[in-house]
């Protein structure tokens, strides 16, 4: 028993670890301290950054940074593995997008230059 406690805590601080890097992109993408999409709700008050699971409003994951890494902070719900994987997705539907603005800054660019 304390050592599937033990494994299910090892567990929770690896998932936060990829998973708050995620939520501060996210965050720091929007511009904001917090930001509602379809699956997760995100919020950052101050050093803390919290993710709610919108289909059961269960806060998943609240953490603060703490050198190279973050500090798990206590919850009432858990991180999935599911719920990792849709933090994968939104960070490649950010990355598709970073991709699109930089295309319409250089093709703004361009026609500037175009202009001179």
């Amino acid at each position: 028993m304390i050592k599937e406690q033990r494994q299910e805590i090892e567990r929770q601080q690896h998932r936060a670890q990829v998973a708050a890097p995620l939520v501060m992109r996210i965050l720091n993408y929007y511009n904001s301290n917090r930001h509602q999409g379809n699956a997760f709700t995100a919020n950052r008050e101050e050093e803390v950054i919290t993710l709610v699971r919108n289909a059961d409003s269960s806060e998943i994951l609240k953490a603060t940074p703490k050198g190279d890494s973050w500090e798990v902070l206590p919850t009432l719900g858990h991180l999935t593995a599911m719920d990792l994987e849709l933090l994968e997705k939104t960070q490649k539907r950010l990355d598709e997008l970073e991709v699109e603005e930089r295309k319409k800054r250089n093709k703004a660019k361009g026609s500037i230059e175009l202009e001179r």
